[in-house]
């Protein structure tokens, strides 16, 4: 048979399955490379284009019989072209060989999974007395909703117990209102502005990022002898924004589904408008296919989409790993039983916007009422963060009593997962020498001053942190009630380790307030800034505001010049403004502000990266940008 051992048919199905699995890397190598998942997008994209090519294939071999049928040669006339033996045995060893690399490839993959070896701990190198150190984060947490700090919903008992066995700091002031300039200065014991590259005031538009001239956490400690690994549930801390500095293992992966990048393949676009498919509808059948290869080929476990934000946003598409998919990633590195003394930074995303806690009702009977309407939480997505924020309506009290209640419930299966990871560590003996700190790094508002979600204001309830701290030198059972700021919590940590660097911070440690002793009451600052790539026209967020707390006294300043003071012994709830009455205090706060904010790192907005389309899509969906 002059086409070789495969015939006519299988001939031509393998060279199209050849050809369409071209197009596929093509396809993969162009556009898929630099999202999450790279290695499960390449087998996808080969086995789609690789069954198109063997469609294809197939039709043409169809349609070459059906010629010589209609059409047989006549005398001296010329038959349809058939290939060589020679192309025939190309074919089929080109073909040959991708399919033995393909299962070669997904034969290997679980050793792509393991970070760290199996083999036992070298005792000896992990006895010199250096301590772990575990930095959990809760993001978007409010103190005032957690049982350590006076909750009466029985939300966080994992929190409260680890409260309990520690120190609670009861008045821990964030350096901003929202994700990345709290957590930078958490990382780096600075200021947001002091840091430059965006994270401060006077800045080009651009986009906020820590800069690499920045001394991270993670960098000291490893320069000290610590295996460094992070694992973030929030997309605001993805590297592009300059947090992995330092890590050895920086997991900052989100949930991602075929479908919702359907439209990156070549003709998909086209086709799905052919056959006037809905996006949300493209492809999905192949999402279940897609999770189960990322669980295999990376060893990560997580959910796709609810049906509520589907139908929300037309497509299979979250924006953040919830506290069980980060979880999994952290009991899989500590199963490679990583090095100690190690540094472990666990960030949960839980609490923030969306609220859609995902399992609201078994993790906590009671606290989200049932039938509510499922869309409720997904305040960025329904319209409710524009109406408010945008266009200055005041917000419903109904819905903001469902919303609060969704963000109870985010809260609730956070803390299930914060008991379970430190259940593991109890377990791998890794907190007998350890220094552990829970901070959250912004609040939350639930109608306070007619606001909502964060990031726009300096409010006690955008600002206040929760700060929690236990272990090596921490006396169990501590409430400490004077003020402490972000920058205080790299010095403290380095100062409990008993790690002496030359670095300087604008934070100090608080070992002396940890061990009966005192600290002089300091200003603490607060900023957030207006004219990022955030919400560009929206009053809310249009304007830079800084503020300052100290002796009882707190000054908020917008970039005008409008002020607002407080006494906070009075009115803790910052609801009567005094600067029309204390003009002395607020020119001595005002001072403060001046003299501090002057200090500013040089700008590099300029030389900022660009973030991904991915990235921007992400940031879009959180509500981030426009």
């Amino acid at each position: 048979m002059g086409e070789g051992l495969f015939g006519r048919w299988a001939l031509w199905a393998a060279a199209g399955a050849t050809a369409g699995s071209g197009v596929g890397a093509v396809n993969w190598a162009v556009n898929f490379t630099v999202l999450a998942y790279p290695r499960a997008f390449m087998v996808m994209l080969l086995a789609i284009w690789g069954v198109v090519g063997l469609v294809a294939g197939i039709s043409i071999a169809a349609g070459l019989a059906l010629l010589r049928r209609i059409r047989p040669a006549r005398e001296g006339g010329r038959r349809p072209p058939r290939l060589s033996a020679a192309m025939s045995r190309g074919w089929a060893a080109s073909v040959g060989i991708g399919l033995a690399l393909l299962v070669a490839y997904l034969g290997s993959a679980p050793a792509f999974r393991g970070y760290y070896t199996d083999a036992p701990r070298d005792m000896a190198a992990e006895a010199e007395g250096l301590p772990n150190i575990i930095v959990v984060s809760l993001d978007t947490t409010r103190p005032d909703h957690l049982g350590a700090y006076g909750y009466d919903r029985p939300i966080s008992p994992a929190i409260d117990r680890l409260a309990r066995s520690g120190a609670t700091f009861e008045r821990a002031v964030a350096t901003s209102s929202w994700t990345i300039p709290t957590h930078a200065s958490i990382m780096t014991g600075m200021a947001p502005s002091h840091l430059g590259t965006g994270l401060g005031a006077g800045r080009v538009r651009g986009w906020v990022q820590v800069p690499a001239s920045a001394l991270m956490m993670a960098e000291i400690l490893r320069d000290a002898g610590y295996q460094t690994a992070g694992f973030v549930g929030a997309p605001t801390l993805n590297n592009f924004f300059g947090f992995d500095q330092g890590f050895d293992l920086y997991n900052d992966r989100r949930p991602i589904a075929l479908s919702a990048k359907s439209n990156m393949i070549f003709g998909a676009r086209q086709l799905r408008r052919l056959l006037n498919i809905p996006p949300r509808d493209f492809l999905r059948f192949l999402d279940p296919s897609f999770r189960a290869l990322v669980h295999y080929l990376y060893d990560e476990a997580f959910r796709g989409a609810s049906e509520e934000l589907i139908d929300l946003i037309g497509a299979d598409r979250r924006w953040s790993s919830d506290a069980d998919e980060v979880n999994h990633r952290v009991f899989r590195w500590l199963d490679r039983r990583p090095r100690r003394p190690y540094f472990l930074f666990v960030n949960y995303f839980d609490p923030h916007d969306p609220y859609d806690p995902y399992d609201p009702y078994d993790a906590l009977p009671g606290i989200v009422p049932e039938g509510i309407d499922p869309t409720a939480g997904y305040i960025s997505e329904n319209g409710m963060i524009e109406s408010v924020l945008k266009h200055g309506l005041p917000p419903d009290p109904e819905s903001l009593s469902v919303i609060e209640r969704l963000y109870d419930a985010e809260i609730a299966t956070m803390d299930l997962q914060v008991g379970r990871l430190f259940d593991r560590l109890e377990a791998e003996g890794d907190l007998d020498n350890a220094v552990v700190t829970v901070v959250s790094d912004h609040g939350e508002a639930f109608g306070e001053h007619g606001l909502i979600y964060h990031g726009h204001h300096l409010y006690g309830v955008d600002t206040r942190q929760v700060l929690l701290l236990s272990g090596r030198g921490v006396p169990g059972g501590t409430r400490l009630e004077q003020p402490v700021s972000s920058v205080d919590i790299l010095p403290t940590i380095l100062d409990l380790a008993g790690i002496r660097i030359t670095a300087g911070f604008q934070g100090r440690s608080l070992r002396p307030l940890l061990e009966g002793g005192s600290l002089e009451p300091m200003p603490l600052f607060s900023e957030v800034h207006g004219g990022r790539d955030s919400f560009p026209d929206w009053a809310a967020f249009e304007n830079d505001r800084l503020a300052v707390e100290y002796q009882r006294l707190k000054l908020i300043r917008d970039e005008e010049g409008r002020v607002m003071l407080f006494d906070l012994e009075t009115d803790p709830e910052e609801l009567r403004d005094l600067s029309g009455d204390r003009p002395e205090q607020v020119e001595r706060l005002g001072a403060l502000l001046d003299a501090y904010f002057s200090r500013t790192a040089a700008d590099e907005g300029s030389g900022a990266n660009a973030p991904s389309a991915d990235l921007l899509e992400t940031l879009r969906g959180l509500g981030y940008i426009e």
